[in-house]
């Protein structure tokens, strides 16, 4: 994180310690779980519901809700209820429950359908949509609680993807009456009046699916963790509950007992419902804020670069991939604890601090002129990007900065720092326990089956939450319960360190946990013996004869190749097609001109921008875009590459010089208010009192003042009150 980061977070992030479980969760006794799914038409831009289905413990139902002529496009949320209690009494489920469980898949399109009570909560985890609130029952004086879960947010998988995993495939629409599938999606209410068995077969197959893949996932974790999926949304949730019940004994951190007041509710005898305010107790973050703040400095995302743009032909390259780096690094690396005792560096103590600690540091450094791939990581204040220049002050981790002087580093002064010489305890710390646990799981599970998956994403995304961020505003969200910088950071630094070794070996670009190297290279090095010290390993995952690298995370490996494992595109910021792309890139690739880079494509309205910019849930917008080739600026080009589908070039690094002034990256935006250098004068209370008094506009004082809006409203409101007060 750089500085303008740090200072959007509050003090949640300063306080929170990963903590045991108190209290555990129980687990759900007979829950009513119900696969749920709803077909429409979409006519004119409006959604058109034509039916609901329902599936729970091998039965289902499919309750028609209209016909071809209905119009209706959104029905109260009581609609859908008793439909749920309709297919409850119908298939003979338990009704004494006060909860239901609807299980869907990629729920925006089905809650699209109807109008979402306000006081229900409403969360979007991804593409996922939850929904969760307290309802009527239809047809008995009683309040149920409902809860809609979004398959979706769990996997980033089709159903019918999701459907084969459990042998469950979906009904196909091909070939009925002589018309393709896609046809009949978009023409579902043609399906019904000429079709209706074959429409009842197809919607009712995905809510089978919804619920059978729910409770087949349920039960594997009630019986691998014994824990309940039903309390949870996402994987990495419940790999957070499950490491602080299992593998923590105390906190990580050294904490401090405080009580703070919460509000607390009550219902009194008449119904009403009152709120106390009440002290609880409290742990929170007790050890030494300057490693706090100097973990969070050294917080940087993976390595995504690009050394190399243009045309690849005729070559003989290996695309590399690290078998999960992120939880190898979590075991490789040591981790502080409550008792571990954090050590100042000095210059008394800078040859065992650098050799032996661990910790983060503020270093200034200069690499030789003639290093192509330097590796410690410098946060663009500019521009918010992470470059790794030739010079520069950095904030890292010490296994950065050692992997840095053994690739060559050498003119470096350590401005200051903070460090523990690892234990046993730290060594073999509670994290690489669970990540153990997870990685032996997973080599069980056959490569590609959702075990597999299910244990690769518990693992990565368990990381990402240490530090969790909000993607679509860009701040930190509040402190989870997993919120850890220290932990967090070196992890992340103990990945890049890694990755160093494989990339000083000539790669062409590193995207994360990817490399692409010369095939004559030997990849043989400390890091992977290190990797392959706890079962990971670098795997060769094809050979690449010819493609584009345009920049980092565009671009296409064997584009010309139709088989799909013996290719690989990257399209970063670009949502056309996958087929769109690949005509793009075939094109520019055959004919060594810059082919059309235009296409349209479709995107579905989420929760977060139907609320934001008032469109209707699950409406389609059309984008028609272009994909920018431009370089993108982390680094110099030896050559002006124009047309990277003809032409290429290397690249070397920047200077702190360079980074600070980069041409190619846009600056932020410029806040509102005086412009800067321009120093606010109290005098300028009169001008403003003036001109205000004289008629002029808010806005036009500001702009003629060249001072914020906010400024000249606080100013202009002192003078309403002391107007009353004269009065």
């Amino acid at each position: 994180m750089n500085i303008q980061d740090i200072s959007k977070i509050n003090d949640s992030k300063y306080n929170q310690v990963i903590s045991p479980v108190k209290r555990e969760k129980k687990v759900i006794e007979n829950p009513i779980i119900i696969g749920f799914d709803t077909e429409f038409i979409v006519t004119r831009g409006t959604q058109r519901l034509l039916s609901i289905q329902f599936s729970s413990k091998g039965c289902s139902r499919i309750y028609q809700t209209s016909n071809s002529v209905t119009e209706q496009s959104m029905y109260p949320f009581s609609f859908l209820i008793e439909h749920v209690y309709r297919f409850i009494e119908d298939v003979g489920l338990d009704d004494n429950q006060d909860t239901i469980y609807l299980i869907s898949h990629y729920a925006h399109a089905e809650m699209a359908n109807f109008m979402i009570p306000s006081d229900f909560k409403v969360t979007q985890i991804s593409k996922g949509l939850f929904v969760e609130g307290k309802t009527k029952h239809p047809f008995a004086d009683k309040t149920i609680k409902l809860r809609i879960i979004d398959l979706y947010s769990l996997f980033h998988m089709s159903l019918g993807e999701l459907g084969n995993y459990f042998d469950i495939p979906k009904f196909t629409l091909d070939e009925i009456g002589g018309k393709s599938e896609r046809y009949w999606k978009e023409h579902m209410d043609e399906l019904l009046l000429d079709h209706p068995d074959v429409f009842t077969k197809y919607a009712l197959r995905d809510a089978e699916i919804a619920d059978h893949a729910y409770t087949r996932l349920r039960d594997n974790f009630l019986e691998e963790y014994k824990v309940d999926l039903l309390h949870f949304k996402t994987f990495p949730s419940l790999a957070s509950y499950v490491f602080r019940r299992d593998h923590l004994i105390e906190p990580i951190a050294k904490t401090k007992t405080i009580r703070e007041a919460k509000k607390q509710s009550r219902v009194l005898e008449n119904g009403d419902k009152v709120y106390d305010t009440v002290l609880q107790k409290r742990e929170i973050y007790s050890g030494d804020l300057n490693v706090r703040y100097i973990s969070m400095l050294a917080y940087h995302g993976g390595r995504i670069e690009a050394f190399y743009r243009g045309r690849i032909e005729h070559s003989s390259l290996i695309y590399y991939d690290v078998d999960s780096l992120y939880p190898s690094s979590s075991i490789l690396q040591p981790l502080p604890l409550a008792s571990t005792r954090w050590v100042k560096y000095s210059k008394r103590n800078s040859e065992k601090f650098i050799k032996r600690a661990e910790g983060f540091v503020e270093v200034e450094f200069t690499f030789p002129y003639n290093t192509t791939y330097p590796y410690l990581p410098v946060d663009g204040l500019r521009d918010g990007i992470l470059y790794f220049p030739l010079t520069g002050t950095s904030y890292c981790t010490l296994s950065e900065l050692r992997m840095a002087i053994k690739l060559g580093l050498q003119e470096y002064t350590i401005q200051s720092g903070y460090g523990f010489y690892p234990r046993k305890c730290e060594r073999e710390h509670p994290l690489s326990d669970f990540m153990n646990d997870m990685v032996e799981k997973k080599r069980e599970q056959k490569k590609g089956s959702l075990g597999y998956l299910t244990c690769k994403n518990m693992m990565n995304m368990f990381v990402g939450k240490l530090t969790e961020r909000d993607h679509q505003y860009g701040t930190i969200k509040r402190a989870g319960t997993l919120w850890s910088p220290e932990w967090a950071s070196l992890i992340l630094g103990k990945a890049r360190s890694l990755m160093a070794e494989f990339i000083a070996k000539g790669s062409y670009f590193i995207s994360n946990d990817s490399v692409i190297l010369p095939s004559y290279v030997n990849i043989k090095c400390d890091s992977l013996d290190e990797l392959r010290s706890v079962g990971s390993d670098l795997r060769e995952e094809f050979k690449v004869d010819h493609g584009v690298i345009i920049r980092a995370r565009l671009y296409a490996l064997n584009p010309l190749s139709n088989d799909p494992d013996n290719r690989h595109f990257a399209r970063h910021a670009v949502s056309c097609s996958m087929q769109r792309f690949i005509e793009i890139v075939r094109e520019g690739y055959e004919n060594r001109d810059q082919p059309d880079l235009s296409y349209t494509s479709k995107k579905l309205v989420r929760y977060d921008n139907s609320v934001r910019a008032g469109k209707k849930l699950n409406s389609t917008e059309i984008k028609e875009g272009t994909i920018e080739i431009k370089w993108d600026g982390k680094r110099r080009l030896h050559e002006g590459i124009d047309n990277p589908f003809r032409d290429f070039s290397w690249s070397e690094p920047l200077t702190y010089e360079e980074v600070i002034n980069n041409d190619m990256r846009k600056p932020p935006k410029r806040k509102p208010g005086r412009k800067p250098g321009k120093k606010l004068e109290t005098r300028k209370k009169k001008d403003i009192t003036r001109l205000f008094k004289g008629g002029v506009r808010k806005c036009d004082i500001a702009k003629e003042l060249e001072i914020s809006k906010g400024y000249v409203s606080k100013v202009c409101k002192e003078n309403r009150e002391e107007d009353v007060e004269n009065v």
